[in-house]
């Protein structure tokens, strides 16, 4: 199975698998003026796929957003959004909007 893009979402890819410092980002989409730090996680059950995004991981997606939106300077000012995509066996995949809060000032 392929992995999901930006387009399956009804966004435009910004970025994939980009390694940000600290952290990892493994979709970048844009969809008008807002951008989406999308999370994939594949698991055996899509409840095990949702709980694998920990507040660990969250503040590594966090700093590595923050690294991103100092390289992309053209997207200050615009909508950011913590989404998430949970893939499990003979399931669609379950794309959530605003998953996970981002903090992004600090």
């Amino acid at each position: 199975m392929a992995p999901p893009s930006g387009r399956d979402v009804g966004r435009s890819p910004c970025g994939a698998r980009r390694a940000q410092g600290p952290g990892e980002i493994d979709l970048i989409a844009q969809r008008g003026r807002t951008i989406c730090f999308i999370e994939v996680k594949a698991r055996a059950t899509l409840p095990e796929a949702q709980s694998a995004i920990t507040e660990i991981k969250r503040r590594r997606i966090e700093r590595a957003a923050r690294q991103w939106i100092t390289r992309n300077r053209w997207s200050v000012g615009y909508t950011m959004r913590g989404d998430a995509i949970f893939i499990a066996p003979r399931r669609l995949p379950l794309h959530l909007a605003e998953a996970y809060s981002l903090d992004l000032v600090g």
